[in-house]
């Protein structure tokens, strides 16, 4: 039989070439991942910042005539109405009306209306460690009753020292004989519960953060506005002009709509447990910052809660990090 002659072999031919865009696939995925987590702790820095700030300024807006009720109004009003365009044209992003409705639910109504209220009743030392500071300890407990995630020994360990800062905490509301201290404490936890139930809930259903958020604060408007304007009835004519400006831009721009992108993003980027790690700054922050700008100065009950939360969240960072 004649023989063929044989095909010379060019470049990008044969399997040789096959293997070479794996190869090559190699750092793009690499260079996408670091990206990926620059892009998670930009977010989580934005988050600190905010939820500090989220404190302060609510702990000085409850300081005027304005109550719980009208910075929850003023929030989700401002939000819905600027995020109210994306929800239009991305609806619920495939999720149901209950799983809509739950985050909704769960990252605005619940925990603002909680967290506003604690607000009003526990300083701002409480409320940081309380909301920020408790919230990876409800993350580890919610991903292992609802996921059966088990977390490892440091993590359960940080989350001991969480409770026992949570536990100075009101310890301090008691022994000041202050029940309505306390019930801001519990009204805090409650807030941190709900945002806690938040970021893994969004997590689980893969929502991309801007959606999300115009799901949360859409929704949130709808339920939340007729049922304000109909108990208060013209209350909201009635609210000084510069405080409630002031609020809303605050609370429904910066924190009705950007902290919840960020936080999305921050969890998306770095999963639930690692964003609600970025909290570790929020309790020692807001609490220094609180002196001078609310003129609240912390007993020694108080700084030894905030300095456990903070070494419950950071301490496991550190010591992982250190045997790697």
């Amino acid at each position: 039989m004649p023989s063929h002659p044989r095909k010379p072999r060019v470049e990008g031919d044969g399997p040789a070439s096959k293997a070479e865009p794996k190869s090559a696939a190699l750092p793009a995925r690499k260079a996408s991942g670091a990206s990926e987590t620059a892009v998670g702790l930009g977010c989580a820095a934005g988050v600190v910042a905010l939820f500090s700030s989220f404190v302060l300024v609510s702990r000085y807006g409850l300081q005027t005539a304005l109550e719980p009720a009208d910075l929850a109004f003023l929030r989700f009003v401002v939000a819905g109405l600027v995020l109210m365009p994306v929800f239009l044209r991305h609806g619920t992003a495939g999720l149901t009306l209950p799983q809509a409705a739950a985050l909704a639910g769960l990252g605005a109504i619940g925990f603002a209306l909680f967290a506003y209220s604690g607000f009003e009743r526990a300083p701002a030392s409480h409320g940081s460690a309380l909301i920020h500071g408790a919230l990876p300890a409800f993350s580890l407990a919610f991903a292992y009753g609802l996921c059966r995630h088990r977390p490892g020994r440091l993590s359960l360990a940080g989350a001991v020292a969480i409770g026992g800062g949570v536990l100075l905490m009101i310890w301090d509301s008691i022994a000041l004989a202050d029940g309505d201290q306390l019930l801001g404490d519990l009204f805090l936890l409650c807030a941190s519960a709900c945002w806690a139930g938040y970021g893994l809930l969004v997590r689980r259903l893969g929502v991309p953060a801007l959606p999300a958020a115009a799901i949360v604060t859409t929704l949130a408007m709808i339920g939340y506005a007729p049922a304000y304007l109909a108990a208060t009835s013209t209350r909201v004519l009635s609210l000084p002009v510069a405080d409630a400006l002031t609020q809303a831009a605050f609370q429904g721009f910066l924190i009705g709509v950007l902290s919840i992108v960020l936080y999305t993003r921050a969890v998306q980027a770095l999963g639930a447990n690692a964003a609600a790690l970025a909290a570790a700054l929020v309790p020692a922050l807001t609490t220094v910052l609180a002196v001078p700008l609310l003129g609240e100065t912390p007993s020694a009950t108080t700084l030894s809660g905030v300095l456990l939360v903070t070494l419950g969240i950071v301490g496991p960072i550190v010591v992982r990090r250190s045997i790697s």
